[in-house]
C-alpha cells in the first residue's frame, strides 16, 4: 500500500499471485517480469489503490472482531478507508550515526542525561535527511539527476529545520551541523547547516568527537580486532582527557559516570556494584511486600533474595578492582560491620590437615600488582582431627606480593615470605621460624592455591599444600541478604 501512494506501477514479487491480484481487480494493465528482473520479480502492474484499501479495511475489521476489539478500533478504520490522510507511514532509520546508545551492548545512554539528550538529536537529525531524500527522490532520480537531488535534498532539510524549531534550540542546532558537516562536508552539500558554524557546545562536541574516535578504534586496531568493550574505553579516555562534566545527580551523590571517567580500565567494577545493589534491594522490598500480603509462609510468594545475593557475589567478583588500600579486599560493602571482622580467607592444608584463618590488609600498586600484610591463625590438625603430638597450634605474620593476571581462571600469582610463631611449646623444633609461601589465585581471586614450608631450615618436614576460600565477608554478605 505505501508503494502506492509514491509509484504508478509496482512489481508484484513471491508470494503473490498476478492471476489472482487480477482475478480479484486489484492490479490492471500488467507487464510480464523478464529473466533479468531482480528480486524474483513476476510482473509490473498498476494497483488498483481504493479497492486494494477497501480489501484491507475489511480484513482488519474481521481481526478486530475476532480478537473483541472491533468497537475500539472501528471509528480508526473507517476513516482509513475512507482517506489516505488518516494513514500513518512508520519509517525506521538505518543511516547509521554513530549514538552513546550503541555503548555497553545498548546500554550506554543510560549512564548519563547527555548522552540520552545527544541520541535524541541525532534522531531528529536522521528523520530530516531521510524525510527529505524520500521526498526528493520521488522528484529526481540519484542517479540521472544527482546535482538537482542533492540541491532539493538540502533545500527540504532546511525548510524542515526552520519547521520544526531546531534553529531555536541551540544544543539541537549545533548536532545537526556537526552530523551535516560529517556527512556532507566534503560533496559541499548542506552548507545551511555548518557554513557558519553555530555557538560550540562543549559537552555535545565532546561527545561527538569522543563517539568517532571510539568507533574507528572499534573498526581498526593493530594487531587485529579490538578487544571487548575497547571502544567503551577509548570513549571514556576521552571524555575525561577533555574535561567532561558529567550531570550532577539530584540527591547529591556522586553519578556513576564520574567514576567510570577516573579509571576507564575498571568501568565495570562500578557499573557492577550498584546494579546488584540495587538488585538485592529490590528483592529484599518484595518479600516483605509478599509477608504483608500472605501471613501463611506455605502459601506465600517467594522473593529471590538467595539467588539475588549469589548472583551479585558472582558479578562483583568477576569485576573486583582493587581500591588503594583495604583492610579487607572483599566485595561486601564496606559499611558493612563484619567485613572487617570475618577471616577473609579460610583455608585447608593437604598435608597436614591444619586449618588456617586469615586476614590480610592490601595495598594496590598500580593496576597489576598488590601487597599485603597476611595475618594468619592455624589450628594444627583442624577443628575434627586430634592435634598430632608436638604440633601445637601457631600465628603467622606475613609480606604478601601479588602479580595480577589478565585471565579468570589462573587470575594471580606471588609470593609471601612469613614469620610463624608457635602457641606452646613443640616436642621438637623451635617456637619461631621463617617460611615462604608461593601461591596463585584461581577464579577472579575467589580461590587461593599455596605450596610453601613453615621452616626454610628443616623444609622437607614442615611444607604445606594449602587450598583457600577467600572473600569469606562477601560471600557471607551476600548469602544473609
Amino acid at each position: 500500500m505505501e508503494i502506492t501512494y509514491d509509484h504508478r506501477s509496482v512489481p508484484v514479487t513471491s508470494p503473490f499471485s498476478v492471476s489472482m491480484l487480477r482475478q480479484s481487480n486489484l492490479v490492471y494493465n500488467c507487464r510480464e517480469a523478464g529473466d533479468k528482473e531482480k528480486l524474483k520479480v513476476r510482473a509490473v502492474c498498476n494497483v488498483n489503490v481504493y479497492r486494494l484499501r477497501e480489501r484491507l479495511a475489511v480484513g482488519l475489521e474481521q481481526a478486530a472482531k475476532r480478537a473483541g476489539l472491533y468497537k475500539k478500533y472501528r471509528t480508526n478504520i473507517q476513516q482509513s478507508r475512507r482517506s489516505l490522510h488518516n494513514d500513518r507511514i512508520i519509517r525506521v532509520s538505518s543511516r547509521g550515526a554513530p549514538i552513546t546508545g550503541t555503548l555497553l551492548a545498548d546500554f550506554g545512554a543510560f549512564l548519563e542525561y547527555k548522552f540520552r539528550e545527544y541520541d535524541y538529536y541525532v534522531g531528529v537529525y536522521d528523520a530530516i535527511i531521510l524525510a527529505s531524500a524520500y521526498k526528493c527522490s520521488l522528484h529526481f532520480s540519484q542517479e540521472l539527476q544527482p546535482r538537482d537531488y542533492r540541491q532539493c535534498v538540502a533545500i527540504s532539510a532546511s525548510k524542515l529545520v526552520d519547521g520544526i524549531g531546531l534553529n531555536q534550540d541551540r544544543r539541537g542546532r549545533y548536532v545537526f551541523a556537526l552530523l551535516a558537516q560529517r556527512e556532507f562536508g566534503s560533496e559541499n552539500v548542506m552548507k545551511f547547516a555548518y557554513k557558519s558554524m553555530p555557538e560550540e557546545v562543549s559537552d555535545m562536541k565532546i561527545i561527538h568527537e569522543g563517539l568517532e574516535k571510539s568507533l574507528a578504534a572499534g573498526e581498526k586496531r593493530e594487531g587485529g580486532p579490538a578487544r571487548a568493550f575497547a571502544v567503551e574505553k577509548e570513549f571514556f579516555h576521552h571524555l575525561k582527557e577533555n574535561g567532561f562534566e558529567p550531570t550532577h545527580s539530584t540527591d547529591g551523590t556522586e553519578p556513576m559516570l564520574t567514576a567510570i571517567m577516573e579509571d576507564p580500565e575498571e568501568w565495570s567494577h562500578e557499573l557492577m556494584k550498584r546494579v546488584t545493589q540495587r538488585l538485592v534491594y529490590l528483592e529484599q522490598e518484595a518479600e516483605k511486600i509478599y509477608e504483608a500480603r500472605e501471613p501463611d509462609p506455605e502459601k506465600r510468594q517467594q522473593a529471590m533474595t538467595g539467588i539475588m545475593g549469589i548472583t551479585s557475589y558472582v558479578l562483583q567478583s568477576n569485576t573486583y578492582k582493587y581500591p588503594d588500600y583495604t583492610f579487607a579486599p572483599s566485595t561486601a560493602p564496606e559499611s558493612w560491620f563484619w567485613r572487617n571482622v570475618i577471616p577473609y580467607e579460610v583455608a585447608f592444608d593437604i598435608a597436614e590437615s591444619d586449618l588456617m584463618l586469615s586476614w590480610q590488609p592490601t595495598w594496590a600498586l598500580g593496576k597489576k600488582t598488590t601487597t599485603g600484610v597476611r595475618a594468619t591463625y592455624g589450628v594444627a590438625g583442624g577443628l575434627l582431627q586430634s592435634v598430632p603430638s608436638g604440633r601445637p597450634d601457631y600465628v603467622a605474620l606475613g609480606i604478601d606480593v601479588t602479580r595480577l593476571t589478565s585471565s579468570s581462571l589462573f587470575s594471580s600469582w606471588g609470593i609471601t615470605p612469613t614469620y610463624f610463631y608457635r602457641l606452646g611449646t613443640p616436642a621438637f623444633g623451635t617456637i619461631d621460624t621463617w617460611g615462604v609461601d608461593i601461591h596463585v589465585g584461581v577464579l577472579k581471586n575467589r580461590m587461593r592455591l599455596g605450596f610453601g614450608t613453615r621452616n626454610l631450615n628443616d623444609a622437607s618436614n614442615t611444607w604445606f599444600l594449602s587450598v583457600g576460600l577467600t572473600d569469606l565477608p562477601g560471600l557471607v554478605y551476600w548469602l544473609s541478604r
